[in-house]
């Protein structure tokens, strides 16, 4: 049997992601220019420089702290029961509510 070939996620491209992925930055760049202004003070080259490169730097971190990570195993015994599962809430609330019943 042929394996069926594996389907891309639909999406605009990696060019358009990096782009989309930048927006984020330009928006708190503009947030900070627009508040920088509504309280009177002119931001200089060095401070539109510095505003930028320290933007950039948290998108760079952010990304490193972002990363996908693979899911660790799943446990053996939610591996038996195929991964299907209960929660029961154990509070002295629902405890207090099972004894009266």
């Amino acid at each position: 049997m042929e394996d069926a070939p594996q389907q891309q996620p639909a999406g605009l491209g990696r060019g358009a992601d990096r782009l989309l992925g930048l927006v984020p930055l330009a928006i708190a760049i503009l947030w900070v220019a627009g508040v920088a202004r509504f309280r009177d003070y002119q931001l200089e080259p060095i401070h539109w420089l510095s505003l930028v490169a320290f933007a950039f730097a948290m998108q760079v971190l952010g990304k490193r702290i972002r990363r996908e990570r693979p899911l660790p195993p799943m446990p053996p015994a939610l591996a038996e029961a195929e991964g299907e599962f209960e929660i029961l809430y154990d509070s002295p609330l629902s405890r207090a509510q099972r004894a009266e019943e």
